[in-house]
């Protein structure tokens, strides 16, 4: 609106205020969500990545046992992703 804020209804200010900080809560809650998203995102890649680690850990161990290649191949495929 055009006119000054002494010529607006008291219920006007009240309102608009209201929007305000109710899209400002929005914004911070969006922030959080994205936030933990993110936390999640690089936990499960870290997971992911160590489970990987442990199955090339345990190929090496069976190779050096000496177990045939291709019985660990078998057990323990190796999956490119």
């Amino acid at each position: 609106m055009d006119r000054p804020k002494q010529y607006l209804p008291i219920n006007y200010h009240r309102s608009s205020e209201k929007k305000e900080s109710s899209s400002q809560e929005q914004a911070k809650m969006s922030t959080t969500r994205l936030t933990a998203l993110n936390k999640w995102e690089r936990l499960l890649a870290k997971e992911k990545l160590q489970f990987k680690l442990d199955v090339l850990h345990q190929r090496k161990q069976l190779l050096k046992e000496g177990i045939p290649k291709e019985e660990v191949d078998n057990m323990l495929p190796i999956v490119n992703d």
